[in-house]
């Protein structure tokens, strides 16, 4: 009896350690940096829907704290997060070019409000952390930039579904150069439950006026719910393995009673 005991054991801990061993040996995040790579973002996370693009609050709503569509907002620095009609955001200097352009829709997310404030002032602290209700497979947002000057001071921590664990971190983002405010694409798509995404946090460290390029925005979420983990080929031999000798177990018992 002991042994055929110890023998299920043995096979329920061939099956458990097959599945753990499958999910860490490649588990990873990947990320997509950049407006070109949009597409092979979408490609790789089944191209999910906007979730979230702010056209549905009305502009000069407060959302600091607030849970929309599965994401809760907060400031990292203790700035208002205000959505506002992004035609109408005013930089502190240099042109009508240096504001926030939206992706899609009219509406954005401008932490500060329209005033684009050369720092070092509150309103220009535009850093943002984003927690998933339920951690998610893939998760894509467009970072709006006052001016894309070529050189960033805005970087981004995305972490593991305990909202803890970083399983990417980038200090400065490569940004392009333009005449003006733009756009970039920031895309991150796991490849298993161990790995799926529970926090990101954008840091924004440009705190003077030396150009008028310190204020950020946000736009057009899109992120895939959490899946459960499909098993790779080396656990499904495992799992037969370990299903043989709980059957062969099962005849051996059945021999013995009869």
């Amino acid at each position: 009896m002991k042994t055929r005991k110890a023998l299920g054991i043995a096979c329920l801990a061939i099956f458990s350690t097959g599945i753990g061993m499958a999910q860490n040996a490649s588990a990873a995040v990947t990320s997509y940096l950049g407006n070109g790579q949009l597409g092979a973002f979408n490609a790789a996370a089944g191209n999910p829907p906007i979730s979230l693009d702010f056209d549905s609050i009305a502009s000069g709503t407060n959302v600091t704290g607030n849970t929309i569509s599965g994401v809760t907002l907060s400031s990292t620095s203790g700035n208002s997060l205000i959505v506002v009609d992004a035609t109408t955001t005013v930089s502190f200097c240099c042109g009508a070019q240096y504001r926030l352009y939206s992706t899609s829709g009219a509406n954005v997310l401008s932490p500060g409000g329209t005033n684009l404030a050369g720092g070092p002032d509150i309103l220009q602290r535009d850093g943002l952390q984003i927690d998933f209700a339920t951690p998610v497979s893939a998760f894509g947002i467009d970072l709006l930039f006052q001016s894309l000057d070529g050189f960033s001071l805005a970087g981004a921590t995305v972490y593991g579904p305990d909202g803890t664990t970083v399983l990417f971190s980038n200090g400065f983002l490569s940004v392009p150069a333009a005449d003006g405010g733009g756009a970039f694409f920031l895309g991150f798509v796991s490849d298993s439950a161990a790995t799926n995404i529970g926090r990101i946090v954008f840091n924004d460290d440009d705190d003077d006026s030396v150009n008028p390029d310190s204020n950020l925005g946000y736009d057009t979420l899109r992120f895939v719910a959490q899946t459960g983990a499909v098993p790779e080929p080396e656990t499904y031999a495992m799992m037969l393995a370990g299903l043989g000798l709980l059957g062969f177990a099962a005849r051996r018992r059945k021999q013995k009673t009869a």
